[in-house]
């Protein structure tokens, strides 16, 4: 990876969860638990588990109902 990936990956990790609440990550047991945590930091459950999972601390076939599927319509202007 290279090093402004690496600066724009932390910046998100910092932005999205907080780093002082990040510790809590590895307490969240199941689907209520990302969802209460996520209501608590103000971000949908789905970037929850995708950091559980990028982690290493979810594995990946865990929390998909917590994702929402992304559509991108075509420009049509």
């Amino acid at each position: 990876m290279i090093r402004q990936e690496r600066k724009a990956d932390q910046f998100a990790r910092s932005f999205l969860i907080p780093p002082d609440r990040a510790d809590e990550l590895r307490r969240l047991r199941s689907a209520a638990d990302v969802k209460a945590f996520a209501a608590s930091v103000g971000i949908h459950p789905g970037i929850v588990v995708g950091r559980l999972q990028h982690e290493g601390l979810w594995d990946y076939s865990r929390g998909h109902t917590l994702r929402s599927e992304l559509r991108f319509a075509p420009d049509t202007s």
